[in-house]
């Protein structure tokens, strides 16, 4: 999806989202699946530890990364920037 993301992007543009963190109070509570997904009231849930979110932007400029919470969902936001030409990692 990255990938897709970066190909219909402008140069300019800036790529915000919203993941769960394994930060969260929820991580690990109900059904383990794989690759940190956990299933509860059957929702399937992908938790994000830090390391995939950086793999994820790394050909991105990461601009920020933060925490939120949202009433009893917490969560991570993270803003990335495509490089300009010459930019590329």
């Amino acid at each position: 999806m990255v990938a897709e993301v970066r190909r219909v992007l402008r140069l300019s543009g800036a790529f915000v989202y919203t993941v769960r963190h394994t930060g969260d109070a929820h991580y690990r509570a109900g059904t383990g699946h794989w690759d940190d997904i956990w299933e509860q009231g059957g929702f399937a849930v992908h938790f994000f530890p830090r390391a995939l979110v950086d793999a994820l932007a790394r050909s991105w400029n990461l601009d920020e990364v933060a925490a939120f919470e949202e009433g009893d969902l917490s969560g991570s936001c993270g803003a990335s920037r495509r490089p300009s030409h010459g930019e590329d990692r």
